[in-house]
């Protein structure tokens, strides 16, 4: 584990901050990603999601169905990328937490652009939409 998140990992777990255990485990599946670990990339996201799913807290769920949508990608499939970008958008919207919903929006664009759907221009106008309504 690189250094730094090893630290903060320790940290987070000894003073039980649900939001840092979660941006912790994030932060490592993004390092990984990055570097192309897709599994270890992985991991760290479904802990993620399991450890925010397990204390209520929505906003990092949906921050994690965002982030395991972008190892799925990077790994190959396209079909769960999909299906957490829009549960991501589900769980985003309703709390009002409009960057991480755009942001999610723009990424399922993306995807089904690159998929060639028909559904790109629809979710690309949704996700504009929001930003001129939101700021």
């Amino acid at each position: 584990m690189p250094g730094l998140y090893g630290k903060a990992l320790s940290i987070a777990e000894a003073i039980s901050d649900p939001g840092l255990n979660v941006e912790v485990r994030l932060g490592l599946s993004r390092y990984h990603r990055l570097a192309g670990d897709g599994p270890k990339a992985r991991t760290w996201a479904d802990d993620a999601f399991i450890f925010a799913t397990r204390v209520g807290y929505l906003h990092k769920q949906g921050r994690s169905l965002a982030e395991r949508s972008r190892v799925a990608w990077l790994c190959g499939d396209l079909p769960s990328a999909a299906t957490d970008l829009r549960l991501a958008v589900e769980v985003l919207t309703p709390l009002e937490i409009n960057f991480d919903a755009v942001y999610s929006r723009f990424l399922l664009a993306a995807l089904l652009h690159q998929q060639k759907s028909s559904e790109t221009a629809a979710i690309w106008r949704e996700a504009a939409r929001d930003i001129l309504a939101n700021g």
